[in-house]
Formats: structure tokens, sequence, C-alpha cells
């Protein structure tokens, strides 16, 4: 299941801003351990609009066998991560984001705060784990052969 979360600058975003927020995008690449794919932006020269797009469920990659349990753990556990960055960059750079997922609205993020629709969709993915968010940690270890 190649499924990702799309998200889009609402609005165009000045280029010395879309600078300092892809540049801020940057750090995450190495100091958070992405479970799939990392929080990607970049400004489209069309419309100056930001945009990227994070592959979210890592199943069926290669030969990485992952549990429905260890997948939904990390779906959830990723996915918050990414609003909570769309979020505080939205906040800090006045920008608003639009979030999709296979082409379906799923909220969006004004003035640093979730839409009731994205934060329903956030509680929905970590609704009922069957694994605890404390075990992230050690379902990342287990399965680093997702990074070869």
């Amino acid at each position: 299941m190649s499924i990702t979360l799309d998200y889009i600058s609402i609005e165009p975003v000045k280029p010395h801003i879309a600078v300092q927020i892809v540049a801020a995008t940057q750090p995450l690449l190495t100091s958070y351990d992405w479970w799939a794919e990392p929080l990607m932006l970049e400004q489209r020269s069309a419309d100056y609009r930001l945009e990227g797009s994070t592959r979210i469920h890592l199943g069926g990659y290669g030969d990485v066998d992952v549990s429905r349990s260890e997948e939904a753990l990390m779906v959830c556990r990723d996915t918050g991560f990414i609003v909570s960055k769309l979020a505080e960059f939205s906040k800090k750079y006045k920008v608003s984001w639009k979030l999709t997922e296979i082409g379906s609205d799923v909220g969006t993020i004004v003035n640093g705060k979730p839409s009731a629709n994205l934060s329903g969709y956030v509680a929905a993915l970590c609704t009922n784990l069957e694994l605890p968010l404390s075990r992230a940690h050690d379902v990342l270890k287990k399965h680093e052969a997702r990074k070869d």
C-alpha cells in the first residue's frame, strides 16, 4: 500500500519565506526517524505555492514484512508529526495548508491550527492502536532494513 499525505499552501508564498520554510525542513531529514518518507516541500514556479508529499505507509515496500499493528502505529506517529510541523510553519510564517490523502481533502491548517476535519483525521488514525506510541522506537529499530 503506497498512500501519501499531500500538503499544499492555500495561497502563494513569497520566495524569501518559501526558502526559510524549506530550510526549516532540512534538519528533519536526519533528526527525525521517518517510517517511510520525510516531510519535503518545494515551491511551484507556476503559482508560488509550496507543496509536498510524504509516503506514510511502508507496507509492501521491498522485503520488509510489517504487521498491521506496527504499520498503524507508525502511520499515526508520522502523520501527527507532519501535521504538527505544518502547524508550526503556519503559525510562524503565516502560511495556510490544505492536506489530502488519495485526492480526498483531509483538512486544513490556518493560523497554526488544524481544522476540525484534520484533527479528526489524525485522531481516527491514532484510535484503537494495538501498540502504544511509546513502542515506536522499538518498531523503527526492528525494521531498520526499511532504509536499505
